[in-house]
């Protein structure tokens, strides 16, 4: 019933120890950031985690009309992921679809859509829609979560996907979440442990009416533990609407300069979060936010921590010496 796409690893490119930048982070704490660090992490190419094998991609169609070798049904389907053999997985959903009540283990699989109806949102496109009914929950999710023109939308109470452990999800090529009950993602992981959501090129978190499928503006990411959360708008063209995160613990969103654009005529300087006493924005393209270490200490009265700190105490003395 799968279909063997035959495409493969999907690339390569360079790993990033996730623990040892925790702790060059000094642990949960805002404070302890390094810009280049965590932008290095946050712009490390996700296909690099890609696993040995080829890349097995399931079909779930459950129109009438659907083709021969797709599964119609989401409990077989299922059972097909736990059965395929190692490499990665996909879930490719044709049209629109509902995932039921239930337990169910992804084997490390992520969804995606066919990219045949447009991309973007209404008015610009029409993504395939694949809802979550009150008590569906997923296991071990793929680390690329979802890309090619899909919505995720929660319909249930409790989240679909909890995280509660070191954790990092991918979003690409035009991928939403949005929730009309509850959050579709809570983080409970404790202090100590680095959480990654991150959105590319016109991905992002979304109000249910801003994807056309309700009216609730329902946060899609409840963050209730004590983890350091990062939230990255990693590329140009993201979609994120306000207070679509929550939590008062610490809450870190990292911002391309040209994310949070919902259409080109459109612009957004950010969004907004439910406690926002507890979030700190950041922009790793700014001088401030990238990290500097001197090539010679002793040119400096104590050496700079950003280029930004650098630069103004060089302006500083070519100042004075101008005076």
């Amino acid at each position: 019933m799968a279909e063997a796409t035959g495409e493969g690893r999907a690339g390569e490119g360079r790993r990033v120890d996730r623990r040892a930048l925790l702790a060059g982070l000094g642990g949960a704490t805002v404070g302890g950031l390094a810009g280049a660090g965590v932008s290095a992490w946050l712009d490390d190419d996700p296909s690099a985690t890609a696993s040995d094998g080829p890349t097995t991609t399931f079909v779930l169609d459950p129109g009438a009309d659907a083709d021969p070798g797709s599964f119609r049904d989401w409990e077989p389907l299922v059972a097909a992921l736990g059965s395929a053999p190692p490499g990665d997985k996909w879930i490719e959903v044709r049209r629109d679809a509902l995932v039921p009540p239930g337990d169910w283990d992804l084997a490390g699989a992520g969804f995606r859509g066919d990219r045949a109806n447009g991309v973007g949102l209404a008015p610009n496109g029409t993504p395939v829609v694949l809802r979550f009914a009150d008590g569906a929950r997923l296991e071990d999710a793929g680390r690329l979560l979802a890309q090619g023109d899909i919505v995720l939308c929660s319909d249930s109470a409790e989240p679909v996907i909890g995280i509660d452990d070191e954790r990092s999800h991918y979003f690409a090529d035009d991928a939403w979440v949005t929730s009309t009950a509850g959050p579709f993602f809570e983080v409970t992981a404790p202090a100590g442990t680095l959480v990654l959501l991150s959105f590319r090129t016109g991905s992002g978190l979304v109000h249910a009416s801003t994807a056309g499928v309700g009216d609730a503006d329902v946060p899609s990411l409840r963050h209730r533990g004590q983890a350091t959360l990062i939230v990255a708008m990693a590329s140009g063209n993201n979609i994120f609407d306000d207070d679509t995160v929550e939590g008062t613990s610490v809450v870190i969103a990292a911002i391309s300069p040209a994310a949070g654009v919902r259409q080109a005529d459109l612009p957004r300087s950010g969004f907004r979060h439910a406690g926002t006493d507890t979030v700190m924005e950041l922009v790793f393209s700014t001088a401030v936010n990238v990290s500097y270490r001197p090539g010679q200490p002793a040119h400096w009265t104590s050496g700079p921590t950003d280029v930004a700190a650098a630069l103004d105490e060089l302006a500083a003395r070519l100042d004075a010496l101008e005076r």
